[in-house]
């Protein structure tokens, strides 16, 4: 179960701390909503053992996901008791081959540095198929063996990377990091949903990306906490689907 928290400070140093726990139902999924109020000058200690006590509370309840309020106060505490935010990883994952769609001037060519081929792999494959001429390739044999057989459905025979591992294209996707260093020419960018280490040399990473959302979903996101957060939260639980989400722009 996911919780919606809110921490925040009231004046004074004496007064006790107040929590309240309730149910909140957002897209017909019911999550626990806790809010908290800890006395502004409190002692540090106290604080802590605050957190000790309402930490035990919610993980008898199953809660391991939190979303936390805007401006909500003590996150480090928190997600130091074990809790955890949802991470938008996969989501922006899933839409790897739209944001280098959107990121390419030229949509000529893109490079693609996969370490297997399970169903996203694909996925994302086929769609560069549909949006790109040309495709060059660095992935294990097995998987270059599945890719290669993807893009004959689509008229489309990638390349490998070549051992100077100089990459010429429009678009670079690293949905791991590359087997050794990678050299990406000047007008190349680059998206890598999990990071790419410390191996890619030049282009230039895409940073600036707008997602849109079904509506419907926007009207359920409870007020005062963020959109992304929400929106993000009903993703991982395949509450929206891969297809409702669209990119809008992606740009460096």
């Amino acid at each position: 179960m996911t919780a919606f928290i809110d921490v925040k400070y009231v004046p004074g140093r004496f007064r006790k701390a107040y929590s309240k726990t309730g149910v909140l139902s957002v897209a017909g999924v019911d999550c626990l909503e806790f809010s908290l109020e800890l006395p502004e000058k409190a002692r540090a200690r106290r604080i802590a053992r605050y957190f000790d006590r309402w930490a035990k509370e919610l993980k008898t309840m199953g809660i391991v996901d939190v979303i936390l309020k805007n401006g909500s106060q003590c996150k480090k505490e928190l997600l130091a008791k074990g809790f955890k935010e949802h991470d938008n990883g996969f989501m922006m994952l899933s839409k790897s081959g739209e944001i280098a769609y959107r990121a390419s001037c030229k949509h000529d060519s893109v490079f693609l540095s996969a370490e297997n081929a399970d169903r996203m792999s694909v996925e994302i494959f086929n769609k560069l198929c549909d949006r790109f001429r040309y495709i060059v390739l660095e992935a294990p044999d097995y998987a270059e063996r599945v890719f290669m057989e993807a893009g004959s459905k689509y008229g489309v025979s990638p390349s490998m990377l070549k051992k100077d591992r100089v990459v010429k294209a429009d678009c670079a996707i690293f949905l791991s990091n590359p087997k050794g260093p990678t050299f990406l020419s000047a007008g190349c960018v680059y998206f890598a949903p999990f990071g790419c280490g410390d191996l890619v040399f030049g282009g230039t990473p895409i940073n600036k990306i707008n997602l849109s959302f079904p509506e419907r979903y926007r009207k359920e996101i409870p007020e005062g906490y963020n959109a992304v957060d929400v929106l993000t939260w009903l993703y991982n639980i395949g509450r929206i689907a891969p297809e409702e989400i669209i990119v809008e722009s992606a740009t460096p």
